[in-house]
Formats: C-alpha cells, sequence, structure tokens
C-alpha cells in the first residue's frame, strides 16, 4: 500500500505500551476531541497523556484525524524528525515531526547570571543555530551534588552541536555538560516514546509529497 506521509507540531501525543511484535488485530474506534482529552477514558485504554510543551505550533492547512502510529524507525531530516511506522489500519505511515530543538547545559554558574547576555553572545559567535539560552535548576546527571543553576543552551535540529559547544567553551569559563547525546536519543528521552510502541498525534496535517 502506499506511504501514508504527513506532518505536524505536536501540541500532545499520547504514548500507550504495546507488544512489540505487532499492531493490534483491529483498528482502535475513532475518539471525539471530548474523549481524546478525557484522562479517565485514556486510563482504561493504558495510554499515558505527555504534553510536549517543547514543541512549538505551526499552521496546518488541513485538518486530519489523529494518527495512530506504530512506532518502528525514526530518523532525522535537516531540522525534523521523521516517525515511521503502520497506522491502526495496518499502512505504512509516516509522521514529519518540526519543532523539535536539541539541548545541552552550561555550569554551574553562579545564580545571578544574565542569560539574555549570555544568549546574545551565542547567537553572535554561532548565527546559524538559532541559539536559545534559559537558566534552569537542575540536579547534576549523576546525582551526586545539590540542585545548582545551570545554563539550559538549545539549537535547531540541523546545526551541528558540536560546534556550538566548542563556541561555549572558548566564551564561559563554565564547562558545557550532557552535550555530545545523539539527536534521536534526546528526542526519545525528552517526549517518552520508544520503538515497538504505540503514539497517538493529534494536530496532523497531509504532507503531500513532503518527506
Amino acid at each position: 500500500p502506499p506511504l501514508s506521509k504527513r506532518c505536524a507540531s505536536l501540541q500532545s501525543i499520547v504514548h500507550r505500551s504495546h507488544s512489540i511484535q505487532g499492531v493490534p488485530a483491529q483498528g482502535p474506534k475513532p475518539s471525539s476531541a471530548k474523549h481524546a482529552s478525557s484522562s479517565s477514558t485514556q486510563a482504561k485504554k493504558g495510554c499515558i497523556g505527555l504534553l510536549l510543551d517543547t514543541l512549538r505550533s505551526e499552521a496546518i492547512t488541513m485538518a486530519q484525524p489523529p494518527l495512530e502510529l506504530f512506532l518502528i524507525t525514526l530518523a532525522q531530516s535537516q531540522d525534523d524528525v521523521v516517525l515511521e511506522g503502520v497506522d491502526a489500519d495496518r499502512r505504512p505511515a509516516r509522521l514529519v515531526v518540526s519543532g523539535f530543538r536539541p539541548h545541552f547545559y552550561v555550569g554551574p554558574v553562579a545564580d545571578d547570571v544574565d542569560a539574555t547576555n549570555r544568549q546574545a553572545d551565542l547567537c553572535r559567535a554561532a548565527p546559524a543555530h538559532a541559539v536559545s539560552v534559559t537558566k534552569v535548576t537542575r540536579t547534576f546527571l549523576c546525582g551526586i551534588h545539590e540542585p545548582r543553576t545551570y545554563l539550559r543552551v538549545a539549537h535547531r535540529c540541523g546545526a551541528a552541536q558540536s560546534t556550538l559547544v566548542r563556541k561555549c567553551e572558548q566564551l564561559w569559563a563554565e564547562p558545557p555538560c550532557e552535550d555530545g547525546v545523539p539527536l534521536l536519543r534526546r528526542f526519545l528521552v525528552e517526549t517518552h516514546l520508544s520503538g515497538g510502541a504505540w503514539l497517538v498525534a493529534r494536530n496532523v496535517a497531509e504532507a503531500g509529497d513532503r518527506r
């Protein structure tokens, strides 16, 4: 059957744990928006609602029903993440996700550090990365230290993170950390997705020939 190609900037995804062995014998029944937003109904279906605030809104040319996708593979294409699998009718399907921004951290830094000035410095040094710098409080990955102040450096998918890390090392005394995580692994961690499981994308549009 032909490949169904759709694109979306996801406002929310429902991730459903499912056997990796295949799709259900019968496709799930269509649900209304009210039904889809009901947490009690989601629980009955074994769904976990995951709000993806990191993914920005995008104009959708034609409203489409929610896409239920059994995720098999994913790949990067420029600034997009491409998810491939089969839909509820067992047809091959592709979902192009825009708006995901990988990130790493710099620090710890002083509590009074000016993130706006740091972002301006980094944007001048690496204009192609579309950088954003925000101040966050977090515990180091190993969990050894108390929560400290860090800078969260995010950038567009298509820009090399290693280049941005070197710019940070040249500009600032504080070291980068949690850099070098493969982009697709970071995407799975941030969205709580996994291969061999169902997801539901609610805001999708037909992508035409976009691949």
